[in-house]
């Protein structure tokens, strides 16, 4: 599969979802990614804010588990 068609399916896959946990780790990913393109260091302050947010999601059930990514792989 070229990456034409894997970017292709991708866009398909997110338009279908609702689940928004999904939505929200990718758009973690991305602006993740993002960050480390710009070649900036992450302060301290913004890594224990990112530590903090994503206990009070993972305390809150703000997550996705792996067997929920595996059940929706199955829907790809």
């Amino acid at each position: 599969m070229n990456l034409q068609t894997r970017k292709l399916n991708l866009i398909e896959f997110l338009t279908k979802t609702e689940n928004s946990n999904l939505l929200k780790a990718i758009e973690d990913i991305i602006q993740n990614a993002s960050a480390g393109s710009t070649s900036e260091k992450m302060s301290r302050e913004e890594l224990r804010m990112r530590i903090s947010t994503s206990e009070k999601d993972l305390s809150s059930g703000h997550f996705t588990t792996q067997n929920d990514l595996e059940q929706l792989s199955k829907n790809w």
